[in-house]
Parts: structure tokens; sequence; C-alpha cells
């Protein structure tokens, strides 16, 4: 299916600084993204499902690539900042200086598949239509980086989103659990400097730039666990559903 895209609001902060410190960020926000959007996808088949009776697989809804876009990138001049990939001093400037910059998405899965079917389906409950909207909120989120981020070390983070989703989903309830944002962290910590390593012949700038996202997955457990769940907890809580079935402690 087309990407669906939708303007940034108008009152909408940008958020920037140096690459050294805006690339960590991006990487625990990546994290939240995921685990809601796997939680968030997962409560609404069983919502909708639970009130028209028809089954909801979320395995069978989530995609690979971002069907949702909110916001777009930026098109500057070419001769303000562009992105040197072989200087590893590059981390030190504002990460939306650059010449080319993409709307890079937090979470980059889509929804597809019976997507549609089950948006139709909550459209009749405010709490089921609620539910659907959280996912395509999480799903089109994005934030403003230098292109050459988004399709190198963003790119590793969006392949490895897709199999960790297949895998917590196909594993069972609850998604959000210590063990899992550790396999998260793991994982991510491998792949990022896997693809660090590569690139520090031809590339060493954006060698640096991937092995800013390193810092947060260190710590990824103790820097989101209880964010994110009472995040959780608290959609529960408001939509009458078992937190047992979504997080564990």
């Amino acid at each position: 299916m087309s990407r669906i895209k939708s303007a940034r609001s108008p009152t909408g902060v940008s958020l920037s600084g140096p690459l050294t410190h805006a690339l960590p960020r991006h990487a625990e926000q990546r994290a939240k993204h995921f685990f809601l959007f796997l939680f968030a996808l997962q409560a609404t088949c069983d919502m909708v499902s639970a009130r028209t009776g028809r089954q909801f697989d979320p395995l069978a809804i989530v995609r690979e690539a971002a069907t949702h876009q909110i916001d777009s990138g930026l098109r500057q001049n070419s001769a303000r900042d562009p992105f040197d990939s072989t200087d590893p001093g590059v981390v030190n400037i504002n990460g939306t200086s650059f010449s080319k910059i993409d709307a890079a998405h937090y979470c980059n899965l889509g929804l597809a598949g019976d997507f549609s079917i089950l948006k139709t389906a909550a459209a009749a409950d405010r709490d089921n239509a609620e539910m659907v909207e959280l996912c395509e909120i999480l799903a089109g989120d994005t934030v403003w980086l230098p292109q050459k981020i988004n399709i190198g070390p963003d790119r590793v983070i969006d392949q490895l989103h897709y199999q960790l989703a297949q895998a917590f989903l196909a594993n069972g309830r609850p998604v959000f659990t210590p063990q899992n944002v550790a396999i998260y962290a793991a994982r991510s910590d491998a792949d990022i400097r896997d693809f660090a390593n590569g690139k520090d012949t031809d590339e060493p700038g954006l060698a640096a730039c991937a092995r800013l996202y390193l810092a947060p997955y260190a710590n990824l457990p103790a820097a989101i666990f209880d964010s994110v769940r009472h995040d959780i907890e608290a959609e529960c809580d408001a939509r009458r559903l078992d937190r047992a079935l979504y997080v564990s402690l």
C-alpha cells in the first residue's frame, strides 16, 4: 500500500542539537516507540475482536516498511553543511543543519493486511477508534535527521524492528518484558557495531555517528522500562484491559 502521509503540527517543535546529543536520544526514543507500537497493535486487535467476535492477528497486520508518516524532510541550499561521511567531526554538527534532512521514523513498522478492516470495525466504538489512532501515530511518528543517518544506521534499526516484532509477537504474551527489552538492547548493539565496523575505513564519519546509538543500549532496561510500563498500564486502565496481558515485571 502507498504510504499515508500527514503534515506536522504547525506548533510542533523540531528537536535538534549536535548529533552527539541527538542520536543517543533518537536511539532511546526508537526503543520506546517500538514497544508502545506492539502494545497498541496487540491491544487494538484484542479490543476489536472482543467487541465484534472477529479475530485479528497482529502478526498478520504488521509490515516491515512504514505505511504512515507524519511530517516530511527538508532540503536546504546544497552549500549548507553537506554531510561529510568521511569526517568523524561531523558528529559535532547540529542534526537539522544539513542540506538533506529526512523525516526519520521512530518505529518504521507498517500497518497493512487486515488493518483497514480493523480500522473500519473500530470506528463504531470510541475506545477502539482511539487505539487505532494510537497505532497510526506510533507507526508514523518521525524526527528530522540527516538523510545519510536515515539510510545508514537508522536503516539497520528499521530492519531489526521488523525481525523483533515478528519474534516477540509470535512468542506469546506479554510482549513488554524486561527480557524482551534486554534482547532488543543486545541485538541493536550488535547490529549497530557491525554497521559501524564496516564503515570505519571508507566512511569514518558515518561510523562515528552510528556509534552514538550505542550508549543507550548499555542501560536500556533501566532507561525505558518504567516509563513505557507506566504508559502501557495507564492505557490498560483507561481501556479496561488486563495489564498482565501486555506487560510483565
